[in-house]
């Protein structure tokens, strides 16, 4: 990473899972995370149709969560873990992702399910 973005910028890398090179990243100024396909957020604003294959296909009872495929891919169940705990331990509370709709305020605990800072829950949740 360039110095410039020193400050700026944090990168994680989502690691135990070979095959898939996934990084979270925050912004450090506006607390805001972002993700590709680690978390998903289908809100009511989702097509019906977006709606029923969040939660009918990829098993997502309320359009947000780990896809099964995306969980598939975890090999190292020991080492997955610490790096979402590292993600956790940043300070973020908004958070964009790639599938759906942005989470605005209170993304950690959203993700998290409630469980505090480390992201217990969404880890165990595993």
């Amino acid at each position: 990473m360039p110095a410039e973005w020193s400050g700026e910028l944090e990168v994680g890398k989502i690691a135990g899972m070979p095959q898939v090179q996934e990084h979270a990243i925050l912004h450090v100024p506006s607390r805001t995370l972002i993700v590709a396909d680690l978390f998903f957020n289908f809100g009511e604003n989702a097509s019906p149709w977006t709606r029923f294959v969040a939660r009918r296909l990829m098993r997502l009872p309320e359009g947000r969560g780990m896809s099964p495929v995306f969980r598939s891919m975890i090999k190292n169940r020991e080492v997955f873990p610490r790096s979402l705990r590292d993600i956790f331990a940043w300070d973020f509370d908004r958070i964009i992702v790639a599938h759906g709709e942005v989470i605005e305020t209170g993304g950690k605990s959203e993700v998290a399910g409630g469980a505090g800072p480390s992201g217990d829950r969404f880890v165990a949740a595993l």
